[in-house]
């Protein structure tokens, strides 16, 4: 029997990963800022912190300084999202993100957005 190539084995086909942004469904792309904020606030453990933090313009040294206080599990979603707003500008100032740890850290629902985003990396 020939083995079949990993395309065409069952439950290996490529499938359309869910946008958790719902950025697909929108008649113009969001801005840097619009995108950044969205992913943050899909963290359920940021969502009471994220509240009533509506930037114009996401700098990411004044995001940095609003995690001093947070839980473990808030700040490795906290230096997920710096790692993508700018991986390079993330790594040379020291804001790690570990996803060992955190997958290991944050609960299930918290894990969500890590996991959407993986399946359907995006950039701002």
């Amino acid at each position: 029997m020939a083995a079949k190539a990993a395309g065409s084995l069952p439950g290996c086909a490529r499938q359309k990963a869910p946008d958790p942004l719902n950025l697909t469904n929108q008649k113009m792309k969001p801005s840097p800022t619009q995108y950044i904020l969205a992913l943050a606030r899909t963290f359920p453990c940021l969502e009471a912190k994220l509240k009533f933090w509506h930037p114009a313009n996401f700098d990411a040294d004044d995001f940095h300084k609003m995690i001093g206080g947070w839980s473990t599990s808030e700040r490795h979603a906290a230096y997920f999202v710096l790692t993508v707003w700018n991986p390079g500008y993330a790594r040379d100032r020291g804001w790690t993100f570990d996803v060992v740890e955190a997958i290991s850290s944050l609960d299930v629902i918290n894990r969500r957005p890590i996991l959407e985003w993986m399946a359907r990396p995006y950039y701002p």
